[in-house]
């Protein structure tokens, strides 16, 4: 979920960002090393929820995490599971990564309601030392 979400583990926007310099190649190459996306580095490089990663997560977007978050989507709006059969029917993989996805959207939503109540907190300290100032 975070290499869609964010736009820094989007391997288009990375591999595009350096298009208009006169040495994209280059800039690209090096920003792909840093950011391991060949290799796995010795330590953690990014740590989300629980999980830590020594590599770009960009590379683990693939048509398999897309189709599970299709899944997932469908499930969540229309109540469509992917084998027949309710809930119980389902294999315990399916759940697993259900329950993963679910964890996932539910924290994004707090950072979301964080950082709103983040703003509205900044705009009325900035609206009060306007008033103040004025």
């Amino acid at each position: 979920m975070e290499s869609i979400h964010e736009p820094m583990f989007n391997c288009h926007k990375c591999k595009t960002e350096y298009d208009d310099r006169p040495d994209p190649e280059v800039l690209t190459e090096r920003k792909r090393v840093i950011k391991s996306c060949y290799k796995i580095a010795d330590q953690d490089l990014y740590q989300k929820s629980v999980f830590n990663f020594r590599q770009c997560i960009g590379n683990y977007a693939n048509q398999w995490a897309y189709s599970a978050i299709d899944l997932f989507m469908r499930y969540d709006k229309f109540g469509t599971l992917p084998f027949e059969g309710g809930v119980a029917d389902q294999p315990y993989k399916v759940i697993q990564l259900f329950q993963i996805i679910e964890s996932l959207r539910s924290e994004k939503a707090k950072e979301s309601e964080v950082s709103q109540n983040d703003m509205r907190v900044l705009e009325k300290i900035q609206a009060k030392r306007a008033r103040e100032g004025q």
